[in-house]
């Protein structure tokens, strides 16, 4: 846990901007090593070795899966599943999923999700990571980079994106 840790808090500290998604997997690997001696999760990362190179914004996939198993995993009894996977679209994008097997999201409660982190301004009472995670997406990549949310094939949520890797701000590429 203590090797975890340190991984954890090194690469979270850095002031760097972008990393690759090699990086930015180990992180996210380090923080679900860490939660799963915690809170008795499982889970699987499947990522190619081809796309571990390619750049990414930092911290972008640990706040979802943290957000997964706070709201997903943590609110249904015997939930315990997370699977991160990352592959490329013909297209050159790369496409992320994190999903679990919690209770899911209604249709309803997805598009007021939606709304919420659409927003430019956070309301001040509102939790900030999907939003904040929305947001930068969106900065850097454009319109197709935004989150997009549905049922993981345990019924639970599975949050996506797509994005062109080291590509800022594109808006006519298509996901």
């Amino acid at each position: 846990m203590a090797a975890h840790l340190a991984k954890y808090y090194r690469y979270c500290t850095q002031n760097k901007s972008m990393a690759t998604i090699g990086e930015e997997i180990a992180y996210a690997e380090s923080y679900l090593a860490i939660m799963a001696m915690r809170k008795k999760i499982e889970y699987k990362i499947d990522v190619l070795k081809t796309l571990h190179q390619m750049k990414i914004i930092t911290l972008i996939v640990q706040p979802i899966i943290e957000n997964a198993i706070e709201h997903g995993i943590e609110e249904r009894e015997n939930a315990k599943y997370i699977f991160v996977k990352m592959y490329q679209l013909g297209n050159g994008m790369v496409k992320v999923e994190i999903s679990d097997d919690g209770d899911g999201m209604s249709e309803d409660a997805i598009e007021h999700l939606m709304e919420r982190i659409q927003k430019k301004k956070r309301d001040e009472n509102e939790s900030i990571g999907l939003w904040n995670v929305n947001q930068r997406l969106v900065n850097y990549y454009g319109d197709t980079a935004a989150l997009k949310f549905g049922r993981s094939i345990w019924g639970g949520l599975c949050v996506s994106f797509t994005f062109m890797p080291g590509g800022e701000k594109n808006d006519s590429i298509n996901s």
